[in-house]
């Protein structure tokens, strides 16, 4: 049986503790998403501390001019988000690192049609960033596809290539990537390994159909005359990343 002085130590670490209130708050805020409208319930101080953009979104001070029964459970209602274009899977990686700081290991899907093979949606992921100005998940997102893709050998297919890269920001990590792959698969020696996923007849209509990723492509040929090109997915350092160059890498990668 503990004697006082245990009991007193007992009471003493758990006081020094965090309190969970004293690290996410205790107001809330309801976000609608996707077409099905699923609802995500979560915590405002926590969301407008990670992403600035949801401070921004939710800093309208709620008005108590009167006192009414009506104005009252106006204000006593949740405020609520609704984001109907965006995919539920993602905006679940999305709050893993809003109440985490981190991202699930990318990992190979036993079934192959979802995710794009993978386990989450790293492009989709990274759209969302995107969408919200993070660069520091864009980065984690970055590192976690070409961590998972070096892992396991898988490479996104050119279908990817098609219809992400429209949606990427000009200048963006995701579209270097994106332009730095397919230019590997062409210049590839191993043509009999990459037709099945890059067949020659599609890359060829796809930059027929795409100016921009031809005119990225021909950019990134210009001046490589007798240079090797690297593997994207090896390489090192912040030609990936989003963040501002002039500042440390908050990644810490090296």
């Amino acid at each position: 049986m503990a004697d006082a002085s245990d009991i007193q130590s007992i009471v003493s670490t758990a006081s020094s503790l965090p309190h969970f209130d004293a690290k996410y708050g205790t107001e809330m805020v309801d976000i609608i998403v996707g077409p099905d409208q699923i609802l995500y319930r979560v915590h405002k101080d926590r969301l407008c501390t990670q992403v600035p953009y949801f401070a921004n979104l939710l800093k309208k001070p709620m008005t108590s001019s009167d006192n009414t029964e009506d104005s009252q459970a106006a204000q006593d209602e949740l405020p609520t988000l609704s984001f109907p274009q965006e995919q539920p899977d993602s905006f679940n990686i999305f709050l893993t690192w809003v109440y985490e700081g981190t991202l699930p290991t990318l990992k190979r899907n036993k079934d192959v049609t979802k995710h794009r093979g993978w386990n989450w949606d790293p492009f989709e992921a990274y759209l969302l960033a995107q969408h919200l100005n993070l660069p520091l998940l864009q980065d984690l997102i970055m590192e976690a596809l070409r961590s998972g893709q070096t892992a396991t050998g898988m490479l996104h297919s050119l279908e990817t290539v098609k219809t992400v890269f429209p949606r990427v920001n000009n200048h963006s990590a995701m579209q270097r990537y994106l332009g730095h792959s397919l230019l590997k698969a062409i210049l590839s020696a191993d043509t009999n390994k990459l037709e099945a996923l890059y067949p020659t007849k599609e890359i060829w209509k796809l930059l027929d159909s795409d100016s921009a990723l031809l005119m990225l492509i021909l950019r990134y040929l210009r001046g490589m005359e007798g240079k090797a090109m690297g593997e994207p997915r090896f390489v090192k350092g912040c030609t990936y990343h989003d963040h501002d160059k002039s500042t440390m890498c908050p990644n810490d990668n090296k």
